[in-house]
């Protein structure tokens, strides 16, 4: 008799662990949403290295989950740069990653999901004044925290925010050139132009909202 109350008590335990868990293994989660960012972009630059951009976000997310704890997937990110309407120019990046999650709370209805995400970045500035462009391939690291509620067993919401930093070594234009900073200095009295390959980094924070299913 104890033996069976035992047995009880342990499937009791272990079905109502499981069953107030909205993501367990096995399930797809995927998140559709927008958002904005705040970013220093930096370069190397002789001088004005530094500038504030203001990005707008649309992203796709999916992750299957490992284990009720883990999860890995891939998402795609389109940022928009907000620029001055009467300059005729435009600003983008598109960005690839895979992303890696671990659930810290993992409820009937809400999931706590620190995240980190690794790929590329790819980022183009158009100007149509001249119809040309300067171009760059980089890559992207994000670390960020994301809150999903579920309404039912399928439809849900998310909040979240992240940390990135995007690295890019070279920019190339539409000739196919790539682009160069210069400055003229004075060596043992002579002037000589000195010039570097111009690189960029930019990081701030991106904070996002949208719809996530489960399947």
């Amino acid at each position: 008799m104890k033996s069976y109350f035992k047995m009880m008590a342990i499937f009791i335990v272990t079905y109502t662990n499981v069953e107030s868990q909205i993501l367990t293994k096995g399930d797809v989660d995927i998140s559709l949403g927008v958002g904005f960012g705040i970013y220093t972009f930096t370069t190397n630059d002789y001088e004005d290295n530094s500038t504030a951009a203001l990005p707008g976000l649309v992203n796709i997310n999916a992750a299957y989950q490992l284990s009720d704890k883990f999860a890995l997937g891939i998402t795609f990110e389109r940022n928009g740069f907000v620029t001055d309407p009467d300059s005729n120019i435009r600003a983008t990046s598109l960005n690839f990653g895979l992303t890696a999650g671990y659930n810290i709370v993992n409820s009937e209805k809400n999931v706590l999901q620190p995240f980190l995400v690794v790929g590329s970045s790819n980022f183009r500035f158009d100007n149509y004044n001249n119809q040309d462009y300067v171009k760059s391939n980089g890559t992207q690291v994000q670390l960020g925290l994301s809150w999903k509620h579920f309404f039912g067993e399928t439809i849900g919401m998310f909040l979240n925010f992240s940390i990135p930093y995007y690295s890019y070594n070279e920019f190339v234009n539409s000739n196919g050139d790539t682009y160069e900073v210069s400055r003229l200095v004075t060596k043992n009295g002579v002037p000589v132009i000195e010039s570097r390959v111009l690189q960029g980094v930019m990081s701030g924070v991106n904070f996002r909202t949208g719809v996530n299913l489960r399947f």
